[in-house]
């Protein structure tokens, strides 16, 4: 993947599928990788897929009111600590993302 942010239409063009890739389901601390960042249709929401360590691929939605995480700034291929934590809806979100 190209150090980019894809755009929904970008995706399509480049046939880029993410299908295998899950949302995380439990509080965790890991270690993962970034493989890609795309942009979702509101343009308060970024999406961002992993692949964990133990083969997991996992996507995260972060958000404006979390600056994002700071995904914006990190490369492609950036090796990461990220901590998961539960979000008040029953969901679980990203609350860091630490390069390696």
């Amino acid at each position: 993947m190209k150090n980019d942010v894809y755009t929904l239409e970008d995706m399509k063009e480049l046939n880029i599928i993410t299908d295998h890739y899950q949302k995380i389901t439990a509080p965790e601390i890991v270690t993962a990788r970034l493989e890609m960042k795309a942009k979702c249709k509101d343009k308060y929401t970024l999406r961002v897929f992993f692949s964990f360590m133990d083969g997991r691929k996992i996507i995260t939605p972060v958000f404006w009111w979390q600056g994002y995480v700071g995904m914006y700034e990190i490369p492609i291929g950036t090796f990461l600590r990220l901590t998961y934590i539960p979000g008040k809806k029953g969901q679980f979100v990203l609350k860091s993302a630490e390069p390696l």
